[in-house]
């Protein structure tokens, strides 16, 4: 393997782990995004004033 070809695959190889690092960031992202919701229904319905005792 020439050295055109080693670069070739490190490139790839780059452009590989990128995209995996990328589908990682989503998934993240979304995780923050459902618990940032929940903590927003959360903080919504955390008014127990209106709640009367059983």
């Amino acid at each position: 393997m020439d050295v055109m070809d080693e670069e070739e695959s490190m490139v790839a190889q780059l452009i590989k782990e990128n995209e995996k690092l990328k589908e990682e960031i989503k998934m993240i992202t979304n995780e923050i995004c459902g618990l940032h919701n929940l903590a927003i229904g959360l903080h919504i319905t955390d008014d127990f004033d209106d709640i009367e005792e059983i």
